[in-house]
């Protein structure tokens, strides 16, 4: 399939940034991703280790006219875990809003940016922005060269994410605090990760060593949470709400 055409250097930067999305598009296919809009996934594992690995380019709220940046988040849901957390009174919108394919930042896994991914030797090719641990943004205007930028950005994603999708793409990657990224996975979801894995003792390790508020917004939700472990054969005796201190001032 041919390149997609080079908008003109006064094109919208939407259309810019759909430009570099179809480019990565096209050299993420063989790998077996499927790409919608700005949005890239591929389905790996099977049963309740299945997850979705996605991509997606993210606009800068300010941008105008021709300028503009963009930002590459990275995640990995599994469905089987979003639908253990949609069985709980306050979740239930999980279950009816919350696409695995569509959107990489969001419950049900992992999440992070292309520079928590990429290696800390900097390749000459890659957006200037990018560098690992720092807070990419692309920036684009009239006199970017929207080709290069595509070409380097393709070349971070492809020789680089897969490390870090294969590291969290497996329910054992939960309750790992180095995988951690911008507070997620969540304490919760790291005990029903240990319930899919069959692991009744790892999920009540896990239960005992945070405090209930961190497992469940309310009592009502703690409990709920409670009886579904229970379902499952983890032991939660003696376990109850606490509710949490209130915020110093």
């Amino acid at each position: 399939m041919p390149s997609p055409a080079v908008p003109g250097a006064d094109a919208r930067i939407g259309v810019k940034i759909d430009f570099v999305a179809k480019f990565l598009g096209e050299r993420l296919k063989p790998l077996g991703y499927s790409r919608r809009g700005r949005t890239f996934h591929r389905v790996v594992g099977d049963g309740d280790g299945e997850c979705v690995q996605l991509l997606d380019l993210q606009g800068d709220k300010w941008n105008e006219g021709g300028r503009g940046k963009f930002t590459v988040n990275l995640g990995v849901r599994f469905p089987a875990l979003l639908a253990l957390q949609a069985k709980l009174p306050g979740l239930e919108w999980i279950g009816e809003h919350v696409k695995p394919t569509q959107i990489a930042f969001g419950p049900g896994g992992f999440q992070g940016r292309l520079n928590d991914a990429v290696s800390p030797t900097r390749d000459p090719r890659w957006p200037n922005e990018l560098r690992n641990g720092a807070d990419f943004w692309a920036t684009i205007d009239e006199t970017t060269d929207l080709s290069a930028l595509a070409e380097g950005l393709a070349v971070a994603v492809v020789d680089h994410t897969p490390a870090w999708f294969d590291a969290r793409s497996r329910l054992a990657a939960f309750g790992q605090p180095a995988l951690q990224t911008f507070g997620m996975p969540s304490a919760r979801e790291a005990v029903l990760a240990a319930v899919l894995q069959r692991d009744a003792e790892l999920a009540a390790q896990r239960v005992r060593a945070v405090e209930p508020h961190r497992l469940a917004q309310d009592a009502k939700q703690f409990a709920a949470l409670l009886d579904l472990l229970r379902e499952h054969g983890v032991d939660v005796e003696g376990i109850g709400w606490i509710k949490p201190a209130p915020a110093k001032r």
